[in-house]
């Protein structure tokens, strides 16, 4: 009997809602002033690359970013995709496609892929409406934390500049804090001023969005801590359930009810070796792993979002719903 077949019964059994109430609220003071830097800088943009991960492409949109800079040329990247389900890059696509907005997937960490990062200032300039009256074409590259920003722009100014890193890289979301910026004249018509800008996420998550923020403290946008990694790995399970991505259950060699996180927890702390100093198993340390190996693409290629997730054309009558803080971080970065 094979691992999915063992365990289909407990598959059947899994919830069909991911039970969370709570409301999830990260915006330390620095992404506050790079709010206020953006829509200063806006100003004399004219087009604006937008990088979001590919494994939550509606969801690693910042919609109070977006409402600054929806009258400018854009171009949306969705980075990562060599994490992400390849099969949703057509429907994605499609979508984006019928709201006349042009998309690419790419990942900016792969060195050897030149001709993906080379076509997006082409992309950029071709559908620039305005005479720049021979400027310079002023591109901002915008996004959340660690949706991949700062290796897009490692790999334009490898490509075009050829230089090495121009921006700090990191695991963790909030590496870059200050707006930057570099001039591309070689290779590209018209010249181009890239301009990097840090990560900054929505000032609050409502309950309706709750699912939204678990995905991104899922793919690391939020960090760990304000969240805690017994939650993210919690929804991890009902993610990979859900979508009957049971690879983990091989990896782990894990036996019995695999829709209960403390089952999963123990076999991966006993698979690995993990236990605390007074000799029990260490969920949290196997509840890092378990996240650890989602996010480098080695528990199955999953986008967590679905084209159910993309958000309803805008309207007049759209509001946005009231929220209060639950989950909360009022650090001062």
């Amino acid at each position: 009997m094979n691992v999915l077949a063992s365990i289909a019964p407990s598959i059947r059994d899994a919830p069909k809602r991911f039970q969370y109430e709570g409301i999830i609220n990260w915006f330390p003071g620095h992404m506050t002033k790079a709010t206020r830097e953006i829509r200063e800088k806006l100003k004399s943009v004219d087009s604006v690359l937008e990088i979001r991960d590919a494994r939550v492409p509606f969801s690693s949109s910042n919609y109070n970013l977006e409402a600054m800079f929806s009258n400018k040329n854009r171009l949306i990247v969705f980075n990562k995709r060599d994490l992400a389900d390849p099969t949703l890059e057509i429907p994605i696509t499609e979508h984006f496609q019928r709201q006349s907005q042009q998309v690419v997937f790419l990942n900016g960490s792969d060195r050897t892929n030149k001709s993906g990062i080379g076509k997006l200032l082409p992309m950029l300039s071709k559908t620039l409406k305005k005479d720049l009256k021979r400027r310079d074409h002023m591109i901002m590259v915008l996004g959340m934390p660690n949706v991949g920003k700062s290796s897009i722009i490692n790999a334009m100014k490898q490509r075009y500049l050829g230089g090495g890193r121009v921006v700090k890289v990191g695991a963790l979301p909030g590496v870059t804090r200050h707006i930057n910026g570099f001039r591309v004249d070689q290779g590209v018509s018209p010249a181009a001023f890239i301009i990097d800008s840090p990560g900054v996420l929505l000032p609050k998550f409502s309950r309706e969005d709750n699912e939204k923020g678990l995905r991104l403290a899922l793919s690391g946008a939020i960090k760990d801590s304000v969240v805690g990694e017994d939650l993210i790995a919690e929804y991890l399970l009902f993610v990979l359930n859900e979508k009957t991505r049971m690879e983990f259950a091989e990896i782990f060699n894990l036996k019995g009810d695999l829709t209960r996180i403390d089952v999963v927890l123990r076999g991966i702390a006993n698979k690995i070796g993990a236990k605390r100093k007074d000799g029990a198993l260490d969920e949290l340390a196997a509840a890092k792993h378990f996240i650890d190996r989602f996010r480098k693409g080695q528990l199955g290629l999953i986008t967590l979002d679905s084209l159910l997730d993309a958000p309803a054309p805008k309207t007049k009558e759209n509001k946005k719903p009231k929220s209060d803080s639950h989950i909360s971080s009022e650090e001062q970065e």
